[in-house]
């Protein structure tokens, strides 16, 4: 194990994170899966695949252990392979895994290889959408990255986050870890800072600098999902004003109606009877009931 150059990360595609139940499986039934070596000299080798096994090895207090070893000379193309195939069929990659491993396969095959070759391999479609989301992911900054790892950072968010500066992306950041949102969510958040961003002729960085928007990171404030709900009806806000004065007065109104159970009667009573002919004669006898109680 001494002579194994664990600093040495060239075919190592996301952070460790918690190994306990790895390092318990190791002590239990040892290491079933043998890592891949590849030779930098006659006494020393770099993890081409197994770094996590390695490493949970190494805390268990391991001198020795079985393994696969490569020659010196083994192409990069050849260890990506391995490395690929090892992997692909005793782990689900995440979407850092996925997105630096299709970065690192496009050096040495075309795009359409990759696309129809590699991705199911990943675990993915073979799209060229969905490379294209990868490709935008890994260009991404570490933190933004280890989100993905986490299954926190949705991929079809990451090609929004690649088109802006950095600064937009590191202000943008501390929401995305500490509200959840949802895919659909998180693209919706995104997209409406890049639209007012726009409309407004600033920067997503200096929307979310208003103390506003920042409020909702306190942790003090309430309920993450709260903060979250919260943070997304101030941005529809200022997306679209006059629609969500609409909105919240509609359900405001609705739940009065509700409440009170005036003019939900009669709208039950239309049901029942069929005076509706049509979906859209039905429809329209709900709008006037609900506007009535409402006015």
């Amino acid at each position: 194990m001494s002579a194994l150059d664990l600093e040495d990360r060239s075919f190592v595609f996301s952070p460790p994170g918690d190994l306990t139940r790895l390092q318990d499986s190791i002590r239990e039934v040892g290491m079933l899966n043998p890592p891949w070596l590849r030779s930098i000299t006659d006494r020393q080798w770099q993890v081409v695949s197994g770094f996590k096994r390695l490493l949970a090895a190494a805390r268990l207090g391991w001198e020795q252990v079985t393994a696969r070893v490569l020659p010196g000379d083994t192409p990069e193309a050849r260890c990506l392979l391995i490395h690929l195939h090892d992997n692909a069929f005793n782990q689900d990659f995440n979407h850092q895994e996925r997105a630096l491993l299709a970065v690192r396969l496009l050096k040495h095959w075309d795009g359409e290889t990759v696309i129809q070759k590699f991705l199911p391999c990943l675990g993915l479609a073979p799209s060229f959408a969905l490379l294209e989301r990868l490709q935008a992911l890994a260009s991404l900054d570490e933190p933004l990255q280890q989100l993905a790892a986490q299954g926190r950072l949705a991929l079809p968010a990451a090609p929004l986050l690649a088109a802006w500066e950095r600064e937009d992306r590191d202000a943008v950041t501390p929401f995305l870890e500490r509200l959840p949102l949802s895919q659909s969510k998180q693209e919706e958040f995104l997209q409406g800072l890049d639209l007012l961003a726009r409309r407004g002729g600033t920067r997503p960085a200096a929307i979310l600098s208003r103390e506003e928007f920042r409020r909702h990171l306190q942790e003090d404030s309430g309920t993450p999902q709260a903060l979250a709900a919260a943070a997304r009806r101030l941005l529809q806000r200022l997306v679209s004003p006059r629609f969500s004065a609409a909105l919240e007065a509609f359900q405001a109104g609705l739940q009065r109606l509700i409440q009170g159970g005036q003019g939900l009667e009669a709208l039950q009573k239309c049901e029942r009877r069929g005076q509706a002919q049509t979906g859209q004669e039905f429809l329209d006898y709900r709008r006037r009931g609900i506007a009535k109680t409402l006015g």
